[in-house]
């Protein structure tokens, strides 16, 4: 997918509601942490083909514009990473970990439920759309051309560690559009300043497979510490 088109899009977005007299307010927000992604097992899951959700991280860098004293806009840039675990429960036995890695554009509304003191906690929710970077593909598989005969007769057949970059396909998807929502609390340690921590969930309603193959939908829920500075105050 080119990203030509929804990064100027955002551009654009991120420029108006920066210059929009309406907006008393606009923080920057920086935000890290651990992810776990699950491939969507109603669409996936068979008893050869069992998918398992691995850990990842990410980072992200968004504009979070004010729009009134509990509600609020949030867009910006993270690079996230995807990543599950496919083991084949059959006489073959393979199982083979893909590390994949994503650049998200969110649009994210966020409701401010709570503000007591310097504690303020808040409900978010909105979309996303991420473009497919790049993958890692780890895991180990049978060498049909590499094995032995016992003294009974048995084949015996030695096994080989694969590791390398996956090749794209015409056949992968490499953009997904999705929904999101989550929590996030925070703290302000000092005028304009505040530390947070979130939780948020990315479901993706795009996937990646465009032939007959199983589908595959990423899952993916992330816990995130972050700092949000008020970098514009009306």
């Amino acid at each position: 997918m080119n990203l030509d088109g929804p990064v100027v899009i955002l551009t654009l977005l991120m420029a108006v509601l920066f210059s929009s007299k309406g907006v008393c307010q606009t923080k920057l927000d920086i935000t890290a942490g651990p992810d776990v992604n699950f491939l969507d097992s109603r669409k996936f899951y068979s008893p050869v083909n069992v998918p398992r959700g691995l850990r990842g991280s990410y980072v992200g860098a968004d504009l979070q514009h004010n729009l009134n004293d509990r509600v609020s806009l949030l867009t910006g840039i993270t690079l996230i990473t995807k990543n599950y675990s496919i083991h084949r429960k059959d006489s073959v036995n393979t199982q083979f970990d893909f590390r994949n890695t994503f650049i998200q554009l969110p649009l994210i509304l966020r409701l401010k439920v709570l503000d007591v003191n310097k504690w303020n906690l808040s409900v978010s929710g909105g979309g996303f759309v991420s473009h497919w970077r790049s993958s890692h593909i780890k895991g180990i598989l049978p060498n049909v051309f590499n094995y032995y005969v016992d003294n009974q007769s048995n084949v015996h057949v030695y096994w080989e560690q694969v590791s390398t970059s996956y090749q794209f396909t015409k056949v992968d998807v490499r953009y997904e559009y999705g929904v999101a929502g989550g929590l996030v609390l925070g703290y302000e340690i000092r005028p304009r300043l505040e530390i947070t921590s979130s939780l948020l969930l990315c479901r993706s309603l795009t996937n990646l497979r465009s032939d007959d193959s199983p589908g595959r939908f990423n899952n993916t829920v992330s816990f995130g510490f972050g700092i949000e500075y008020t970098v514009r105050n009306k």
